[in-house]
C-alpha cells in the first residue's frame, strides 16, 4: 500500500473538492476532518473515481456538496465511522457515465442536516450500474431528508 502523508489531520476549503482519489489502488484515509462552508457549491469532501480497494474510516466531513462522491469505475470501497454534516451525503455513481460502481460497503455513517443519506445514481442504458452493495448501517438525524435514494434518469438496467 502506498503512503501519502497529509500535513494536518484537518483540512478546510471554500471553492472545490478537498480530497481527490483518482485511479488509485489500496488507499487508506483515516482520522481526518474536512470543512467547507455549508452554502458553498461543488465542495465535495472526498471524491473517488476509477479506484480499487479504498478504505475511509473515522472521518468527519462538513461540506456544501457531497460528503463523499463515489464516481464510475470505483470498486471494493469500504466506508466506516463517517459523519456528514451538512451537505448531500454519500453519492454512488454519476448518472450518465458508462462505468459502474461495485462492492461498496457503508457502516456506521451518521448524516446530520444532509439532503440525502446514501444516493445511488444510474442511467437507463447499458453500462451504468451499481452492484454488490450490501445493506448499510447508517443513521440520519431528524433534520436529514432521506436515508437512501435511488435516482435513475431513465429506465435503469438491472444487473
Amino acid at each position: 500500500m502506498g503512503r501519502c502523508l497529509l500535513p494536518t489531520p484537518s483540512m478546510s476549503t471554500t471553492t472545490t473538492t478537498t480530497f481527490v482519489i483518482d485511479y488509485c489502488e489500496r488507499v487508506l484515509v483515516h482520522d481526518i476532518r474536512i470543512t467547507a462552508a455549508g452554502s458553498s457549491p461543488n465542495t465535495d469532501g472526498i471524491h473517488v473515481q476509477g479506484s480499487n480497494h479504498v478504505t475511509i474510516t473515522n472521518v468527519g466531513i462538513r461540506t456544501g456538496d457531497h460528503c463523499i462522491s463515489i464516481a464510475p469505475g470505483t470498486t471494493n470501497f469500504w466506508i466506516k465511522h463517517v459523519a456528514c454534516d451538512p451537505g448531500h451525503g454519500i453519492s454512488l455513481g454519476k448518472g450518465y457515465e458508462e462505468k459502474g460502481v461495485e462492492n461498496v460497503t457503508v457502516k456506521m455513517a451518521v448524516f446530520t442536516r444532509t439532503h440525502n443519506g446514501l444516493r445511488i445514481k444510474t442511467w437507463g442504458r447499458p453500462g451504468g450500474w451499481c452492484s454488490s452493495t450490501p445493506p448499510c448501517r447508517m443513521c440520519t438525524t431528524p433534520s436529514s431528508s432521506t436515508k437512501i435514494t435511488a435516482l435513475a434518469t431513465k429506465d435503469a438496467p438491472t444487473r
